[in-house]
């Protein structure tokens, strides 16, 4: 019995791995010559399949986090938590940010565990800083003073520097001045 080569390739694990959530498979026919002549012409667009992932039915669990702001943009945000992996299998390439809001994120928060064996739990704790930038963004956005209440939330995605987390917040909010 023939299968259809989309079902092939989309049922195989192995390309799951650093995927956005969702999959497009599609395609473009160009005509780059007619009688000699460059045209670059599309002749037929289309799309094959599309729909989600299935990797979103298993990830990590959060089970405890929280977040110690500093006084100040410039100072170090305290991050503590502890992930689990209550499946039977290993879950790959996960990662936790936090965001803050105004495109500003602590992009991953354990960043030595994105990988997971079967039943585990990990603890991390780390200390982050905004970058410059991010500092800046801030800033920028509340211009009428030097104090502001900034609201997170915590995402989980798959680590594959797309945005493509899904949020699991929000968590709080702290207040900041600079």
């Amino acid at each position: 019995m023939q299968r259809n080569i989309a079902d092939q390739l989309l049922h195989k694990a192995a390309i799951y791995e650093g995927l956005p959530d969702r999959y497009q498979l599609s395609y473009v026919i160009i005509q780059t010559k007619m009688a000699g002549f460059p045209t670059n012409k599309t002749i037929a667009e289309g799309v094959l399949a599309e729909g989600l992932l299935p990797y979103g039915s298993k990830q990590p669990e959060l089970s405890l986090f929280s977040l110690t702001p500093p006084d100040t943009l410039d100072g170090d945000f305290e991050v503590s938590a502890v992930i689990r992996n209550s499946s039977s299998e290993y879950l790959r390439g996960w990662e936790f940010d936090i965001d803050v809001g105004l495109d500003v994120k602590f992009k991953n928060i354990c960043p030595d565990y994105v990988n997971f064996t079967p039943n585990q739990t990990i603890t991390c704790t780390k200390t982050m800083k905004l970058t410059e930038a991010q500092q800046n963004n801030i800033k920028s956005f509340y211009y009428l003073g030097n104090t502001t209440t900034l609201h997170y939330s915590l995402m989980i995605g798959k680590e594959n520097g797309h945005e493509s987390g899904i949020t699991i917040g929000p968590y709080g909010s702290f207040d900041i001045s600079w």
